[in-house]
């Protein structure tokens, strides 16, 4: 349980960072959302799954930043 404690930490973080540049992703934000219900539901499997995929989502969010905008 200490792992999926750690991921949500980490998505939790990563989600915010990308809500603060205005590069969210919905689904990050939903992946998120299901982490804490996970979470909440005492399923370490399931937070860890969604807690990394709204990481993800997040950090393509912010990468998607460097690429210009579409014409």
């Amino acid at each position: 349980m200490e792992a999926a404690r750690a991921l949500l930490g980490q998505a939790e973080t990563d989600v915010q960072r990308a809500r603060a540049k205005r590069a969210l992703w919905l689904k990050a934000w939903e992946n998120l959302l299901e982490a804490r219900s996970a979470f909440a539901a005492n399923d370490p499997a399931a937070t860890i799954a969604h807690a990394r995929r709204a990481s993800d989502l997040a950090q393509l969010g912010l990468e998607q930043l460097a690429y210009p905008a579409v014409k």
